[in-house]
């Protein structure tokens, strides 16, 4: 007679399970039993020879049982079990003897105990095993005892635990594993890690969440894939050539050295939540079969043009939380294969036509908490036409460019994520400002227009100041992009790239000589429109006279030319004068004799 499973949730089934009788009284039957699950019960001990009886059993599970000690012996004449599983209960220590001879053991779960320490030899004679699961326990050092001889292993989990060193954790010469090897280190008090300490067919490493400043040694040839989020990793170790995920989040990385990613086969790259501020534009150029680039919440702001050039497998690239604020024409060059793009949580004030052209297969567009008023959806519609969904919550639109946006798009069947903010003037619960709002905003939060500036003006002239067009002139961006930079450097950006744009703010600033419009007014409209707080520097005092001063030198530079242009003007004049001049007199030199010629005729 066969039983497959006998399941058990007590201590008093339990012992039933173990005293039944293998053979029926009718017949001497034997009856075969191949699983046992003991599972949220109360047995502190398993006692020496407790399953002596079930021979023929292929899986033993004692989980979650209150587990606090196992006699050696307890599984002897197990020669077919396969799993055992004493994982979640109060086990403090694994003594030698234990899993002797369970030849064909393959899975040992012992996770989520609270195991201090393994007597050496522990696993002696478990020549099949597979995966060992030590994970969430109280160790706090390993060796190569420890797991010796356990030829078969490819899968050890040892995360959660208190390790904060590792040495030479298995023997690399007669332990080590023939088959790819996999270790997982990951949450544990790691400070620092010798490669050369681990397996050198190592394939996969998990080392995230450690406190891991340096890594020495050199990489494992097999390592395709290494893990090291989450640590105080300043500069990252060398790579190999077969690596295909490397993921260095989370940690203190400020540059990355040119040459450092040379591995061809690298599909995904981790980079999120450090500190980068600059890359060099070859520092990719080696990953031609990257898939996936993760630049997420660093410091970055300014993409440099043939930085991407050579990802053209690229398929999601990330740069949302950095402080990018525009792209250069050509920055997404060689980005054919990108489908998901994500640049939200920026800057961005505007979005050149043609910037995203090279991106021809793009799918989908995050480009949510930046300072766009308005986008160019034509030129989307036009160039995109792959592109599916479009995220455009929280920025700073006005609603009527929205609405053209959402409408247009929705011909293309082109997908707008649907925002949340439902109780103020919204288009498709997306946040958005009128005009005429304006005033009644800014008189929410501040003193009126004619107490802070000392002087009634009509509010339609302010109002009118404020169009559509204004939040995409330089002015808007000379306070929410430059603010690093001093009063000069951001009067010279406004010139250079949009002289146009700063007329406005030149006869604004001269018409009206209000500085606090500048630093209060102006500051608290911002705040309203945008999701975070903004910080602005303060304008310094004599903000007109110096801006007056500038203005000053281009006049006099304008007055300048247009005197070298007269006195140009006057020497030519001079010139042609003497010319005719000299004409004149050689004309006058012949003119005596005619006349005295025609005075004769009329004579005779």
């Amino acid at each position: 007679m066969e039983c497959d499973h006998l399941t058990t949730k007590t201590d008093k089934d339990l012992k039933n399970i173990l005293e039944l009788p293998m053979t029926t009284a009718s017949n001497n039957e034997k009856t075969t039993i191949r699983h046992i699950k003991v599972s949220n019960s109360y047995v502190p001990i398993i006692y020496e020879g407790s399953f002596n009886k079930f021979t023929t059993i292929f899986e033993l599970y004692l989980n979650a049982s209150s587990v606090e000690e196992i006699q050696p012996g307890a599984f002897n004449n197990l020669h077919r079990l396969e799993k055992i599983r004493v994982d979640q209960n109060n086990i403090t220590k694994i003594s030698r003897g234990v899993f002797n001879h369970l030849t064909n053991l393959t899975t040992l779960d012992l996770s989520h105990n609270y195991i201090k320490s393994i007597e050496k030899h522990s696993f002696l004679g478990l020549n099949k095993l597979q995966i060992l699961l030590l994970n969430h326990n109280k160790l706090k050092f390993i060796s190569s005892d420890d797991f010796s001889k356990l030829k078969s292993l490819n899968f050890i989990n040892l995360s959660n635990n208190e390790l904060s060193n590792v040495t030479k954790m298995l023997d690399n010469d007669s332990s080590i594993p023939k088959n790819s090897f996999s270790i997982d280190l990951s949450f544990n008090f790691l400070k620092t890690l010798n490669l050369s300490d681990l397996p050198l067919n190592t394939s996969r490493l998990s080392l995230n969440n450690n406190q891991i400043e340096e890594i020495s040694g050199t990489m494992m040839p097999d390592l395709i894939e290494i893990l090291l989020n989450s640590n105080h990793i300043v500069q990252p170790p060398s790579i190999s050539n077969l690596l295909i995920h490397l993921n260095l989040s989370s940690n203190k990385i400020k540059e990355l050295a040119l040459g450092f990613f040379h591995s061809k086969n690298l599909r995904r790259l981790d980079l999120s939540n450090n500190s980068l501020e600059n890359l060099h534009r070859d520092v990719f150029d080696n990953l031609t079969n990257l898939e996936l680039l993760n630049l997420q919440n660093n410091n970055i702001g300014y993409i440099p043009v043939g930085l991407f050039q050579a990802l053209s497998t690229l398929k999601y690239l990330n740069m949302s939380g950095n402080k990018l604020f525009e792209f250069e024409y050509g920055t997404f060059n060689g980005l054919q294969s990108v489908t998901s793009l994500d640049i939200s949580n920026n800057s961005v004030t505007s979005i050149v036509a043609s910037t995203f052209h090279p991106l021809s297969h793009l799918t989908e567009l995050f480009v949510s908490h930046n300072l766009l008023t308005t986008i160019d959806y034509l030129d989307f519609m036009q160039h995109l036409k792959t592109l599916k969904k479009v995220h455009l919550n929280n920025n700073p639109w006005i609603c009527k460019s929205l609405l053209s946006v959402i409408t247009k798009f929705g011909l293309k069947q082109i997908i707008v994520e649907r925002g949340v903010q439902n109780k103020s003037t919204n288009v498709n619960g997306i946040a958005c400002y009128n005009y005429k709002d304006l005033k009644q905003q800014l008189d929410r939060t501040t003193p009126s227009f004619s107490n802070l500036t000392g002087t009634d003006y009509k509010w339609d002239q302010f109002n009118n100041f404020f169009n559509e067009g204004f939040f995409n002139t330089t002015f808007y961006n000379f306070f929410k992009n430059n603010m690093n930079l001093d009063f000069e450097s951001k009067l010279t950006n406004i010139f250079q790239k949009q002289t146009d744009d700063t007329l406005n703010y030149t006869i604004f600033q001269l018409l009206s000589g209000l500085r606090e419009i500048e630093e209060k007014k102006f500051l608290n409209y911002l705040h309203l429109i945008s999701t975070s707080q903004p910080h602005f520097e303060k304008l310094s005092d004599n903000f007109e006279e110096r801006l007056i001063n500038k203005i000053s030198n281009i006049f006099i530079l304008f007055v300048v030319i247009v005197i070298i242009l007269f006195f140009l003007l006057v020497v030519v004049t001079i010139k042609n004068s003497y010319k005719l001049l000299n004409c004149v007199s050689v004309k006058n030199a012949f003119d005596p004799v005619d006349i005295e010629s025609n005075a004769n005729l009329e004579l005779i």
